[in-house]
């Protein structure tokens, strides 16, 4: 008797109006519309095991869920292994999901112009200051139990002390570089006289995880985000999944 397939289904998406997912190729799917800013195009690509999705062009690969997905980047005879959290910048690769299903964000570079707080366009978010010369979209994207949204900070502006304790519920949080360069700072106590750990975050780069989880509680250091000399446009990642 012939086993019968399994049929993925495509993880939850919403709280953008506009944002859906479009299958591609049998058990893919792809964002839609694209995110589109600096010179960058967005998208999240799900894929359920032992498949291939085709990188055209080069950007930002970061994985989001799943286990040992492969980057293989046939120009420059280049293979690496992503885990969760974990990013990379592309040439024209190949991705391959490995035993479980995962969930990607791709970000594809169409040119550096220098212009880290630009229009933008595709999905129905907006530019909201949250600061002065400070600056994130809304509504946060809502990806299988991820809350995400750019976040602009101008040049050597820094971004706030502070350590989620009176969040309303738990997330782990990282952060991803887009344009700029900055600093994720770890500190002692809230007045930052003594910097525990200075990450420097430059394009293509996550850092590792500032909190840490017990029993399903996140607990997180005093920390905050510095932009560089140019500014700073990076994404962050929310995964109330705990």
């Amino acid at each position: 008797m012939n086993k019968k397939k399994r049929e993925f289904l495509s993880p939850q998406i919403g709280n953008v109006p506009n944002i859906a997912w479009k299958k591609v190729k049998p058990n893919i799917w792809i964002s839609e519309p694209s995110l589109r800013t600096s010179e960058y195009s967005m998208n999240f690509v799900f894929m359920p095991p032992k498949k291939e999705y085709r990188l055209e062009g080069s950007g930002i690969i970061c994985a989001l869920r799943g286990s040992n997905v492969s980057l293989i980047q046939p120009d420059s005879l280049c293979e690496a292994s992503l885990t969760v959290r974990e990013s990379f910048l592309f040439e024209n690769g190949i991705l391959q999901s490995g035993e479980n299903e995962c969930l990607l964000f791709v970000c594809r570079d169409e040119g550096d112009k220098n212009r880290y707080l630009d229009d933008i366009s595709g999905l129905k978010i907006k530019w909201s200051e949250y600061d002065i010369n400070m600056y994130r979209t809304v509504p946060q994207i809502y990806v299988d139990d991820y809350r995400v949204n750019l976040w602009y900070l101008g040049p050597h502006k820094h971004g706030g002390i502070h350590n989620h304790a009176d969040e309303p519920s738990p997330f782990v949080e990282f952060h991803l570089q887009l344009r700029g360069t900055g600093w994720m700072v770890k500190y002692e106590d809230k007045e930052s006289k003594k910097e525990l750990e200075k990450i420097n975050m430059v394009r293509g780069y996550t850092h590792n995880l500032f909190c840490t989880v017990e029993d399903k509680k996140v607990t997180y250091p005093w920390h905050e985000y510095i932009a560089g000399e140019k500014g700073s446009l990076f994404i962050v990642f929310e995964d109330t999944r705990i």
